[in-house]
């Protein structure tokens, strides 16, 4: 099953068409940002200290950024590569997907998955899954997110409409 999942969760990763490569330094408080054709470092934008994890919008021209130390996640223009909003989720916000327009992310401490309405900036649901939520991803149509939980050694699948667990 784990496999599986990897497999898909790498598809998924690959098929995002973007100009650019993000990469985050978990160390330092930048994203570097590299040409996708030439693998070319193209520039750093400024982020809050400690980045973790970092998901492409599909819809719309952004990246998010979550800051597990700080409670923090942070919206990016991935055309003009500067910072849009950082926003205070609280918690430990870990891992992070965007599906079916929406931003999902782990809490690493609370054991929940957060969503947040891009745009608003709002969160609109908390939702209960594992211990120790980590890895977050989404399936090719965006309809179900999966979360790895590594303290439970589980996985819950969300369904990204109804936003509720529909197997664990």
């Amino acid at each position: 099953m784990f496999r599986l999942v990897l497999i898909l969760l790498m598809y998924c990763n690959s098929a995002i068409s973007s100009s650019y490569l993000f990469i985050n330094q978990q160390q330092g408080d930048t994203v570097s940002v590299f040409d996708r054709d030439t693998l070319s470092f193209k520039t750093k934008m400024p982020a809050l200290e400690g980045p973790a994890g970092i998901a492409i919008n599909g819809d719309k021209p952004w990246i998010a950024v979550t800051y597990p130390e700080q409670g923090m996640v942070s919206f990016f223009d991935t055309e003009k590569l500067i910072p849009l909003e950082h926003l205070s989720v609280g918690g430990s916000p870990f891992g992070v997907v965007f599906a079916n327009k929406l931003l999902f992310y782990s809490d690493w401490d609370a054991g929940i998955v957060g969503v947040i309405q891009p745009g608003t900036g709002r969160v609109i649901k908390k939702i209960i899954v594992g211990k120790s939520p980590a890895g977050i991803a989404t399936d090719a149509c965006e309809s179900q997110v999966w979360v790895l939980n590594r303290e439970s050694n589980d996985v819950f699948v969300i369904d990204s409409n109804r936003l509720k667990v529909i197997k664990k």
